[in-house]
């Protein structure tokens, strides 16, 4: 039977805030009211499930991979201080003014509400980054160094890359250096042709020489990592409250960064690290369709043709992806003003300070899967640069056409 561990651990503790009543006639101030509104704090809650036997179990060797969940929210700290109104005649017989004020964070609390962690990333980048980074960990399984058939196949154009420098030398001094808008046009196409020739080209040759020096070891953790953050900001303005109606500024900050892994066993050759199984044929052969690198800016069609590969010779032992959410919450007051105030009195002071809230929300699920998604940085819109190279391509193939 699965026997369910549920713990609590709880520091919070109420505060508590005050109506403040300033009398003319006396040297001290008078509570008129009191309330035990909101938290400070932490709270922590872990849902997991016990293994019987679990030390026993990894002393031997074997996998102890559960489920859990671990959510964690800690109000950090409040300075608030609310606003003041005053009398606009002094106390009958008296030189002093009546003065009111809304003290404690409590008090503000009762009037803002409590501030809690807002989910700032949408659930649909969210999913998309979980199946991203889950496809990307079962694609590097077994994954070679280099991919020896994908440089073979593309040698002629290796070769004829390397012509090109003197080319666009020749070209620029003979032709363009009298067109200046025609100098954009170069200067495009040594970028791209350094960003997805030369650069990738290096980073072949390195592969390479890894694989002819390094061994691995039979077991081995193919693993990926992906991060988002987003940030939201909105305003609001407190209901009126004893004639003051408080502005205030709330920020969200977002980040939510997914882990996946796979534990397998394989024995591993010099063929495997070169890429030069039958298994590597599928993946080379998406590398050879023209542009296939910049489909995968948008869709993780080349990570999921590999991670849906079968590969001989591997056995798996288990698989893991976490989610953890990290959520960070301010609240700072702007503004006090004057709202449904009973005549005879006026605003004295304005409310000021700032809160701050922190949540962590962690997940773990003990398996992985493959699927073709989106890719989560353009739901979240953090992909300028690939987007420019994406325009300046488009625009390269527009100019080929028409010559």
């Amino acid at each position: 039977m699965t026997a369910f561990r549920i713990r609590s651990i709880s520091t919070l503790s109420d505060r508590s805030g005050q109506r403040v009543v300033d009398w003319p006639d006396s040297a001290t101030s008078i509570y008129t009211a009191d309330w035990n509104v909101g938290k400070v704090g932490m709270q922590k809650i872990t849902k997991d499930i016990v293994t019987p036997g679990f030390r026993k179990i990894r002393a031997s060797g074997g996998f102890v991979n559960n489920p859990m969940i671990m959510d964690t929210t800690t109000f950090i700290y409040n300075n608030m201080s609310g606003g003041k109104i005053k009398a606009n005649a002094p106390w009958p017989g008296s030189s002093h003014y009546l003065e009111s004020k809304h003290d404690g964070y409590a008090c503000l609390t009762l009037i803002l509400g409590q501030l809690v962690p807002a989910f700032v990333l949408s659930d649909l980048t969210i999913s998309a980054l979980k199946a991203d980074v889950a496809t990307r960990s079962l694609a590097n399984i077994r994954k070679p160094s280099a991919q020896v058939l994908v440089s073979v196949a593309e040698l002629h154009k290796t070769i004829d890359m390397f012509r090109r420098p003197l080319q666009f030398a020749s070209a620029f001094t003979k032709k363009y250096m009298s067109k200046g808008a025609r100098v954009f046009e170069v200067g495009s196409n040594a970028w791209l042709q350094y960003r997805y020739g030369i650069r990738p080209l290096m980073m072949e040759i390195e592969g390479i020489a890894k694989a002819l020096q390094t061994l691995r070891p039979i077991r081995s953790t193919a693993r990926a990592k992906g991060t988002l953050n987003e940030v939201s900001t909105s305003s609001g303005l407190s209901a009126a409250f004893d004639g003051l109606a408080y502005g205030y500024v709330d920020v969200h900050d977002h980040t939510c960064t997914v882990r996946a892994g796979t534990i397998y066993d394989c024995s591993v050759t010099l063929q495997d690290s070169l890429g030069l199984n039958l298994s590597d044929i599928p993946d080379a052969a998406w590398e050879l369709v023209p542009y296939s690198f910049v489909a995968d800016w948008f869709v993780n069609m080349g990570n999921y043709i590999s991670a849906m590969t079968p590969k001989a010779g591997v056995k798996r032992h288990a698989s893991f992806l976490s989610v953890k959410h990290e959520l960070l919450s301010t609240r700072t007051l702007t503004s006090t003003t004057e709202s449904g105030l009973s005549s005879g009195y006026h605003k004295s002071g304005d409310g000021s300070g700032t809160e701050v809230t922190r949540r962590v929300l962690y997940e773990r699920v003990p398996y992985v899967e493959a699927s073709l998604s989106i890719k989560p940085e353009l739901l979240a819109f953090t992909r300028d640069a690939r987007l420019v190279d994406a325009f300046l391509l488009i625009r390269q193939i527009i100019q080929r056409a028409k010559r």
